[in-house]
């Protein structure tokens, strides 16, 4: 557990994030990304016996193992958030990232010492299958996974001040299926991406039948819950997600999947009202290395920011988009989670040399999302490089 002035490191941290957003930080802060599988996959944090098929069929151990997740996180990874005891807990809905793939219809795999995940089911014998579902808003709200999304979301709320913990209680509670990882990923899900990929070539007019349907279904969920959560249904903030496009060259992204992300935009999110505020922008989280794209969607859908994966050319990426374009990264969870402090040391260091700090946007982070078991010296020492290297 960290030894370290909370009051102190927290004042800090507030100073710096308010001096960054203002532009005028005198170091980069530093973030880490992780969420209750880390609780659940390390044997040493898991004292409770939990399990994901558990959580997510109870709406109570949904609660426990964030409870444990938020204490842990608070009390042992050094970065520039607020650390140490807190008043109440944050919670949400989470079904990982299975939850659009359930949607369309995956079936479900709890696999010993992995996270959950779906397998595909729209093969050669039903590549139709999708075709003749009812995706309308009332249906949305109906599916299987939605619902019980809705009933994980109630009973959270119910529990505000019931469930208590040490002094801890509930504070806000998220809930789940507002966004989605993204249509092309979602098409990955549902069919093989080796076939998709061969029907790229063989029959582009399916997969713009599939990219069309998926993309307009997921349209349609995303305004059922707005509207089930009395929120607006063209957003002041709009972001993208869609990792599997990192698979794709230029000319393909552009043919398959670029028209379908310009209308999740364009049909969720008041795209020229954010344009003009001039603050927040479009931002786009892609794991792995889909730099390749970058540009594209900086010049083709007004991207102004991106949560990087690995293994990312930060000086590279830093060239090609300019000084005024957001970006998040840092060394590769493998490095973090298997290296040495020193050579996590050596890995972030290089990344601040890169040229990556030019405009003064560049947030520190692990690339991306924190892997279970990883040592927290290795976080300390990524840390160190910051606080040594990371002057604007």
């Amino acid at each position: 557990m960290l030894t370290i002035d909370f009051a102190k490191h927290n004042a800090a941290a507030k100073q710096l994030w308010a001096d960054f957003w203002a532009g005028k930080a005198a170091r980069v802060p530093m973030t880490i990304s992780a969420n209750y599988r880390m609780i659940v996959l390390d044997p040493a944090l898991n004292t409770r016996g939990h399990s994901f098929g558990r959580i997510f069929g109870d709406p109570a151990a949904m609660i426990e193992v964030q409870a444990d997740f938020k204490d842990w996180y608070r009390h042992n990874v050094l970065c520039d958030e607020q650390l140490g005891p807190v008043a109440q807990y944050d919670v949400g809905v989470s079904f990982m990232n299975c939850y659009d793939a359930l949607y369309f219809g995956c079936p479900l795999h709890f696999r010993q010492g992995q996270i959950p995940d779906t397998s595909p089911w729209l093969l050669e014998d039903n590549r139709d299958g999708l075709f003749d579902r009812d995706f309308s808003e009332a249906a949305a709200l109906k599916h299987e996974w939605v619902a019980r999304s809705i009933e994980f979301h109630g009973y959270a709320v119910a529990q505000r001040g019931k469930w208590e913990r040490n002094g801890v209680t509930i504070g806000d509670v998220n809930p789940a299926f507002l966004g989605s990882d993204g249509p092309f990923t979602a098409a990955c899900a549902v069919r093989p991406p080796d076939l998709v990929m061969i029907d790229m070539m063989d029959d582009p007019a399916y997969v713009h039948r599939l990219m069309g349907t998926i993309t307009d279904a997921l349209i349609t969920r995303t305004r059922a819950m707005r509207r089930h959560y009395g929120q607006p249904l063209v957003a002041k903030s709009a972001g993208l997600a869609d990792d599997a496009c990192m698979m794709l060259s230029p000319r393909m992204y552009r043919e398959f999947v670029l028209p379908y992300h310009r209308r999740m935009l364009t049909e969720l999110a008041d795209v020229a009202a954010i344009k003009a505020t001039g603050k927040g922008g479009i931002g786009v989280h892609l794991c792995g290395d889909a730099s390749h794209l970058f540009k594209i969607m900086v010049d083709e859908l007004g991207v102004t920011s991106f949560d990087t994966g690995f293994p990312i050319d930060h000086g590279k990426v830093r060239r090609e988009l300019g000084p005024s374009i957001w970006i998040n990264g840092g060394p590769g969870i493998q490095t973090l989670k298997d290296g040495t402090p020193a050579e996590v040391f050596a890995e972030t260091k290089g990344i601040l040399q890169s040229g990556i700090k030019a405009g003064g946007r560049f947030i520190l982070r692990e690339g991306n999302n924190l892997a279970p078991c990883t040592p927290m010296a290795n976080i300390a020492a990524m840390y160190e490089a910051n606080l040594q290297f990371g002057a604007m």
